[in-house]
């Protein structure tokens, strides 16, 4: 536990940085908390909480990778991290938090794509259908979870445009009408 700690207080002095602009400073301590849930994982063994820890790990060294547009590294970060949340749910079982990992893992996996606009739509496709997943099994969460997948269709709204490929148009059409009639049936 007192390991765990110390990586959270890396985390949350990381978070502190990060608002000041001092993003190297960011960046080694994040880098910092990864190690030590890696240390961890590695010393006690797998657990829900451990690999979780090391995804949310990634996720953040990921995200100030991306915004030194090292994208490359920020790319293996988000693959690893996903790797890390799907192997939770298959471990695990599904829950709304687990769910929602993979979700976000898949959007921000997604935003490394910008090049490549249909792997991009593929993965946001995939969010998407977890982002569903989510409302059928967990309806007590429909409030968060209709938000997040509103602002993800109208998000990926440009990239559809972009790419004028019919087959994802359909898909995200189905997506829209899936959500339109979830809040319908719930009268929301």
């Amino acid at each position: 536990q007192r390991l765990r700690d110390v990586s959270v207080s890396q985390n949350k002095v990381a978070d502190v940085m990060l608002k000041r602009d001092a993003v190297d400073d960011a960046l080694t301590l994040f880098q910092a908390s990864l190690a030590t849930s890696e240390q961890i994982l590695q010393t006690y063994g797998d657990s829900e909480q451990r690999l979780r820890d090391v995804s949310v790990s990634q996720d953040r060294v990921a995200d100030v990778m991306l915004k030194r547009d090292a994208v490359d590294d920020a790319l293996a970060l988000f693959q690893a991290s996903l790797a890390t949340c799907e192997q939770i749910l298959q471990t695990y079982g599904d829950s709304e938090q687990r769910l929602r990992d993979v979700f976000i893992s898949y959007v921000k996996l997604a935003f490394c794509f910008s090049e490549n606009k249909p792997k991009q739509c593929a993965l946001l496709c995939e969010a998407l259908r977890y982002n569903e997943k989510r409302l059928l099994n967990y309806p007590q969460y429909a409030a968060q979870t209709i938000t997040e997948h509103e602002q993800l269709l109208q998000i990926s709204e440009p990239f559809l445009q972009a790419l004028n490929d019919e087959t994802v148009n359909h898909q995200f059409n189905s997506f829209q009408q899936n959500l339109a009639r979830f809040k319908q049936n719930r009268g929301i």
